[in-house]
């Protein structure tokens, strides 16, 4: 009997314990859940992170036929304003395209942006510096833009871009 006993009256004392927990639990009403004290921490307190739209390809000209040096200039038009993220022009010589130099864009207005310094990237067969590579993330705005390349005689062409040289520009609009 006394074993029954201690474990009637263990029960008993495990229950209180369990319901005095469940009334100093949390609150029951979101008025009181909200007077508790917010907790704090680095990663609470830090930025979200900011979204960006991935790059866009703003104007691109060239094609998959053969080419020739000596380009001129192409002229395109922006819409909207525009974060200009890469510029690339193409360059390809047998045996290796020249040193890369700077590449630019001029407004229609005369405004120049740029120009900026390139990386040279292989093109093609292992063509050294066939590509010319800026990345300048340039906020531009709307309207009409002729591509500046500091060697348009070493700038690749063909019929099939009217004599015009070959460009990829990328970035985001505003």
């Amino acid at each position: 009997m006394r074993v029954h006993r201690s474990v009637v009256v263990t029960s008993v004392a495990l229950v209180a314990a369990a319901l005095l927990l469940t009334a100093c639990g949390p609150p029951a009403s979101k008025e009181m859940a909200s007077e508790r004290p917010a907790a704090t921490s680095t990663t609470l307190a830090a930025k979200p992170a900011t979204a960006t739209a991935a790059p866009v390809k703003l104007f691109d000209l060239g094609n998959v036929h053969g080419v020739r040096k000596g380009a001129k200039a192409p002229t395109f038009t922006l819409d909207k304003a525009a974060i200009i993220t890469e510029m690339m022009t193409y360059h390809y010589i047998v045996g290796g395209g020249p040193t890369p130099g700077t590449i630019g864009l001029k407004a229609a207005d005369g405004t120049v942006y740029g120009p900026w310094s390139t990386t040279g990237l292989d093109g093609q067969g292992a063509v050294k510096n066939a590509y010319w590579d800026a990345k300048p993330n340039a906020e531009v705005p709307a309207g009409t833009y002729t591509v500046m390349d500091s060697d348009p005689g070493t700038w690749s062409t063909n019929d099939q871009a009217k004599g015009l040289g070959f460009v990829t520009v990328l970035g985001t609009y505003k």
